[in-house]
């Protein structure tokens, strides 16, 4: 697909000395983007099932305001909506026709003869040029969000452009970079650490937590056994078979987190980066201290890069305090994204999340219809949406199931743009249930329609 000239100006703007600070003025920013979110349209709602459905359902054929993007969003849900059937009985031809429902990736020409499970799909979708990134939330359910070559490309641009901003570290020497997670894994992080890697990792010293695949189907099978024992339905040898597993793993897991953490440490005089979630930090720091490493040991210029959340994991209430101690004063950067988008918002000196020029910020109602009405003071609660022109493969436009705050006016540090503050909160958590967008319930029974059971 061939961009045209307001994506083209919009993904220029991440090619900038600064993209955040050479963004233009509100008015024209908006004009912008509204004009690459029809450009984008034009191009792809006849060939992505579900956007031309919605732009029928409402009479949509033009993007003209913000108000046009919003029943064209696709819920957060969207890219798993495939039956479970599909998966559970081999059904790649039925799985490559879903992906065609949701995007524009051309899975159904691919073929999926001799496919044996959904590891071995995406690495025939991928040898075809359809890249999978792979997302699973509480519910145990793969999203499966594809990309074309373009995209593989483009995003790879934008995840180096934006490394720790606003920190902007000196990447000119190549320095030695770790990722705290599996390195083959179908999943965004993945991607990224190979970008990385590529643009200023020093050769012989960039490593991952393992080299053993991360497979999509043990995370299923998994997430099914413990579903199962939640509900007291699990047979008992399934019970012992989850038990070894997760033995098993923990063990290849403390083997892997030992050999890092040496490799890390021995590496603490030199600039590097670590990149890597939560929990896995904190075992890195326990197991430096009972090595006898003291905080504050690592070069100043270090990039410390912590994402994710906890998944019921439980650490210390001061754990983010904790491990700031011990790393000392490194690079810290903060960042609130999702899989489903080109880039994430990096946090400010203020402690704001800004969010890049060519992302359009939407804020939602709760029960995502429509845009939500400023407060008094101007300030805007409610759902996170935003359209993302970047994607080559998919529709851009997504409604997510997170609760966020946009204050009126600039920001201390001076950088244009509409930011969120450090608030940010997950609808379900807030309702005690799960999330339930009125929209998102009459899309999935289209694709049910269009993909059979």
């Amino acid at each position: 697909m061939t961009t045209s000239e307001a994506v083209d100006e919009l993904i220029g703007l991440l090619r900038t000395e600064d993209p955040l600070r050479d963004a233009p003025a509100a008015e024209t920013l908006t004009r912008l983007q509204l004009a690459a979110a029809d450009e984008r349209f034009q191009a792809q709602r006849r060939r992505i099932a579900v956007l031309d459905h919605r732009a029928r359902e409402f009479g949509l054929d033009r993007i003209e305001s913000m108000d046009d993007l919003v029943p064209l969003l696709f819920t957060h849900s969207v890219y798993k909506s495939y039956p479970d059937s599909f998966v559970i009985n081999g059904r790649w031809d039925r799985m490559n026709t879903w992906l065609d429902t949701v995007s524009d990736c051309g899975a159904a020409a691919v073929d999926v003869a001799g496919v044996i499970d959904v590891d071995a799909w995406i690495e025939r979708l991928a040898d075809a040029g359809v890249h999978l990134v792979a997302s699973s939330g509480t519910s145990g359910k793969p999203s499966f969000l594809p990309m074309s070559v373009a995209d593989v490309e483009l995003t790879a641009e934008i995840a180096v452009a934006m490394f720790a901003y606003p920190h902007r570290p000196d990447l000119s020497e190549r320095r030695p970079v770790t990722l705290l997670a599996p390195g083959r894994a179908h999943m965004r992080y993945s991607y990224s650490f190979r970008s990385y890697c590529a643009a200023f990792g020093r050769a012989g010293a960039t490593t991952s937590l393992t080299d053993e695949p991360m497979l999509v189907a043990d995370s299923i099978e998994t997430s099914r056994l413990r579903r199962a024992m939640l509900d007291g339905s699990i047979a008992p040898s399934d019970l012992a078979l989850l038990e070894q597993r997760d033995r098993e793993r923990a063990e290849r897991a403390e083997g892997w987190l030992q050999a890092v953490t040496e490799r890390i440490h021995a590496q603490r005089d030199e600039p590097q980066v670590i990149i890597g979630p939560w929990a896995t930090f904190w075992r890195v720091k326990e197991i430096a201290e009972a090595a006898g490493v003291g905080p504050g040991t690592f070069h100043p210029d270090t990039v410390v890069s912590v994402s994710g959340g906890l998944k019921g994991l439980t650490l210390p209430a001061d754990h983010q305090e904790q491990l700031a101690a011990f790393f000392g004063s490194v690079v810290r950067p903060k960042f609130y994204g999702m899989s489903e988008l080109s880039s994430a918002m990096p946090m400010c000196e203020e402690g704001a999340y800004h969010v890049p020029p060519w992302l359009a910020l939407l804020v939602l109602d709760e029960s995502g219809e429509k845009l939500a009405v400023p407060g008094p003071d101007g300030t805007l609660v409610g759902r996170a949406a935003f359209y993302d022109p970047v994607w080559d493969s998919r529709w851009g436009g997504l409604v997510s199931g997170d609760q966020i705050t946009v204050p009126p006016g600039e920001c201390g540090c001076r950088r244009p743009g509409p930011r969120v503050e450090d608030s940010i909160r997950r609808f379900s958590d807030l309702a005690g249930d799960d999330d339930k967008l009125t929209c998102g319930g009459t899309i999935e029974q289209y694709i049910r329609g269009v993909t059979g059971p």
